[in-house]
């Protein structure tokens, strides 16, 4: 993979059954310090210090079901890996698997209200990522009743 790119900052690949995916993150930059911190099987955050000066955290999120727990999850451990001094420089970017179209669904409050104690903001895309998904990759496991 390093002949892909020369500028690898993370590679995570996941290789589960009929699933194949994972996060890349590139970059240009100049970085003096990089330390990894596995979030979960498919997450990572990478505290990066470029130049010898400015500390950057930045954050390559993948939750398959985007559940509460993994939610609640994920915040526990950015709290326990970054120094409060440098969460202002946190940058998470990927899927969550929360329908930001749905403001009153509860996993949409939690991550609104779980942003909101990190300081962090939500920047959405333009497309409806939740809509333009292909029919073949939604989910159609129902739990039995009773």
């Amino acid at each position: 993979m390093d002949t892909l790119h020369k500028n690898i900052i993370s590679l995570k690949e996941r290789n589960q059954t009929n699933h194949l995916g994972g996060t890349l993150t590139i970059g240009n930059l100049l970085i003096t310090n990089k330390k990894e911190y596995e979030i979960n099987k498919n997450c990572t955050l990478i505290r990066l210090v470029i130049d010898n000066v400015f500390v950057l955290w930045f954050g390559n999120i993948y939750m398959n079901r985007g559940t509460p727990k993994q939610l609640s999850k994920l915040f526990s451990k950015l709290q326990n890996c970054i120094p409060s001094h440098e969460m202002q420089n946190l940058i998470l970017i990927g899927d969550f698997n929360i329908d930001l179209n749905r403001p009153k669904d509860g996993k949409h409050i939690l991550l609104k209200n779980l942003c909101k104690q990190f300081s962090l903001k939500i920047f959405e895309t333009k497309l409806n990522t939740s809509k333009n998904r292909f029919p073949h990759c939604r989910r159609t496991h129902r739990r039995p009743r009773g």
